[in-house]
């Protein structure tokens, strides 16, 4: 296709650290599985290359402070493949949070209803490698298990070595504008709920679940407030009649938004400001928001999803799946990116690696590799450009 289009053969190869030794390459997208993210990220701003990266931003919470880290060390412009960030309508509604017409704002809810019952992703039976994947290198730090249809294309992200299923997969995508326009920080509390309660196959993420994170009060008012992610897989009758969403309740007002749609009431319901993107807006954003990108890349400056913004969103779908995994309410220190007083869910702010595939083995890190996550670093204010 590319050679049809462009007249010329795009280099292949089977090991990104093939590319990332090129003097002739100036950033690169990374569109690995979720398990790869962070670790090609931090490897390639080590490298000297700028880095658009799709979301989640990482498989854990400490790969991606790593991976922040490294960007900043080597003045790296990133962006976070959250594309929909770029949409006119996540633009307008965010104008509207920040301009205080909500009012107090003291609980956010966002939600994902879809309906694959009863099979889900099926159940295929272990099988053999297909030709033409490198497994060993595919599974790369994760742990080895058989060759399983569903833990390859797509798929994966419904298990845990791999993703963090529709929690990770859609949050950064769902509750972008509630962190864009409240910047509220770290939360201070994390509690999830849920399972895999109706489907029929041999996923391991929740079909259904419901996550609280609460949050110390932002600068813009003096009261806390909470965000709240539903979704369910055996139903796709959503919420306000969407099937996805976002809604802030504040003292003077609401706001529903969807993609490249919002509506604005007043506290008694009655609608003051109805917007509907005409065209394509979720695919005219992914345009603007690579445009963004390589724009950047030349001026050297930040990118509106910067990888701090990537990585706060993206902490905020880890906590989650950590808290419905051990399945109690989480303590959150945010400044050192540790969970208070509960050493067996702080073990999933990192991973175990497979033999060989460690991070000083990689080379992200200088052995020996920390326990600790590293300190975080003052964060950066979500930006609109």
């Amino acid at each position: 296709m590319v050679k049809e289009r462009r007249n010329k053969t795009p280099d292949t190869c089977a090991d990104f650290r093939d590319l990332l030794g090129r003097h002739d390459i100036d950033a690169v997208l990374i569109a690995t599985p979720d398990h790869w993210h962070g670790i090609i990220t931090a490897l390639a701003c080590k490298s000297g290359k700028d880095v658009y990266v799709e979301k989640p931003f990482t498989h854990n919470i400490r790969e991606g402070r790593l991976a922040v880290q490294a960007a900043r060390a080597n003045s790296r412009v990133t962006q976070l493949g959250c594309q929909v960030h770029a949409s006119l309508g996540y633009h307008k509604a965010v104008e509207i949070i920040q301009s205080g017409a909500l009012g107090t704002i003291t609980q956010a809810r966002a939600w994902l209803s879809s309906n694959q019952a009863p099979q889900g992703i099926g159940k295929p039976e272990d099988g053999t490698v297909p030709e033409g994947l490198d497994y060993n290198f595919w599974l790369g730090p994760a742990p080895q298990r058989p060759y399983n249809p569903n833990r390859s294309h797509f798929k994966w992200r419904y298990f845990w070595d791999y993703g963090g299923g529709q929690l990770a997969d859609f949050t950064c995508h769902m509750i972008d504008v509630f962190l864009w326009g409240t910047n509220p920080g770290f939360p201070r509390r994390v509690s999830a709920v849920g399972g895999r309660y109706a489907l029929e196959d041999n996923a391991e993420t929740p079909d259904t679940l419901n996550v609280v994170w609460e949050f110390d009060p932002p600068q813009s008012q003096s009261s806390p407030l909470q965000l709240i992610w539903s979704h369910t897989e055996c139903n796709a009758d959503g919420l306000e009649g969407r099937s996805k969403g976002l809604k802030l309740c504040g003292t003077q007002g609401t706001l529903i938004v969807d993609y490249g749609w919002f509506v604005h009431k007043d506290p008694g319901g009655k609608v003051i400001q109805e917007f509907k993107e005409e065209g394509n807006p979720v695919g005219d954003a992914g345009i603007r928001h690579k445009r963004e990108f390589l724009d950047c890349i030349r001026s050297r400056s930040l990118c509106s999803a910067d990888i701090e913004y990537g990585h706060q969103l993206t902490t905020l779908a880890n906590l989650g799946n950590i808290s419905h995994r051990v399945g109690r309410t989480l303590a959150w220190d945010g400044e050192t990116e540790t969970i208070s007083h509960d050493p067996q869910a702080n073990r999933l702010v990192q991973r175990e690696y497979r033999k060989g595939w460690d991070l000083a083995a990689l080379g992200v890190v200088d052995p020996p590799a920390t326990n600790r996550p590293p300190a975080r670093r003052n964060l950066l204010e979500p930006c609109c450009r």
